[in-house]
C-alpha cells in the first residue's frame, strides 16, 4: 500500500512538472510573438532594400520618393488607403520626398481608381509592376534618388503599424 502512495505521488509530481515546462515554453512563444515579432519573408523575386529599381520617366525626390505599388480590384490594396492617406498628408510638410503611385492600368484609369478610395496622388505611372519586381500588391517602396530601394513593405499592413511606417519613411519629419 506504500509503495502504491509512494507511484501515485511520483506521478502527480512529474505531471506537475510537465505542466510547469509547458507553461513556461508557451509563456516564451507568445513573448517572442509579442515583442519580436518576425518580419514577413520576402517573396521570392519580389524587390528588396538595396535593390536598384528603374523608373523611367519617374521624377525621383533628393530626399526619396515613396512609391506605392498598387492595381485596380486589390482588395489589400483598398484596405490600405487610410495609411496612404497618412503618407501623402506627411509628405506634404517633408522637404524634398515625393509620393507616387504605380499601376499596371493606364495612368488615368489608376487616377480615378486612387480617386476613389480618397487618395490624392498627383503623380500617377502606367508601369508594368514586373518591370520594378513587384510581385504582389501592394507593395511600399521608399527610393532613393539614385534609384535604389531603402526600405520595402509588402501586402496589407496592420492599421496599428501605420504610424511606425510614415515615421520610418519621414523620419518624424
Amino acid at each position: 500500500m506504500k509503495n502504491e502512495i509512494g507511484t501515485f505521488k511520483f506521478a502527480g509530481i512529474a505531471a506537475n512538472v510537465g505542466i510547469a515546462i509547458r507553461c513556461v515554453t508557451l509563456s516564451a512563444a507568445v513573448a517572442k510573438r509579442v515583442f519580436w515579432p518576425d518580419r514577413p519573408p520576402v517573396p521570392p523575386g519580389q524587390v528588396k532594400a538595396g535593390d536598384r529599381v528603374s523608373l523611367p520617366n519617374v521624377k525621383l525626390g533628393p530626399g526619396g520618393t515613396v512609391v506605392f505599388g498598387l492595381r485596380q480590384g486589390c482588395h489589400f490594396c483598398e484596405a490600405s488607403a487610410p495609411l496612404y492617406k497618412r503618407i501623402i498628408e506627411a509628405a506634404q510638410s517633408a522637404k524634398g520626398k515625393r509620393v507616387v503611385a504605380v499601376l499596371p492600368e493606364a495612368a488615368d484609369k489608376g487616377k480615378s481608381y486612387l480617386h476613389s478610395l480618397g487618395v490624392e496622388v498627383s503623380d500617377v505611372y502606367n508601369v508594368p509592376l514586373s518591370q520594378i519586381h513587384v510581385r504582389g500588391t501592394p507593395t511600399l517602396l521608399l527610393v532613393s534618388e539614385s534609384g535604389v530601394v531603402k526600405r520595402a513593405w509588402y501586402g496589407q499592413q496592420p492599421a496599428e503599424q501605420n504610424g511606425r511606417i510614415v515615421h520610418d519613411i519621414f523620419g518624424g519629419s
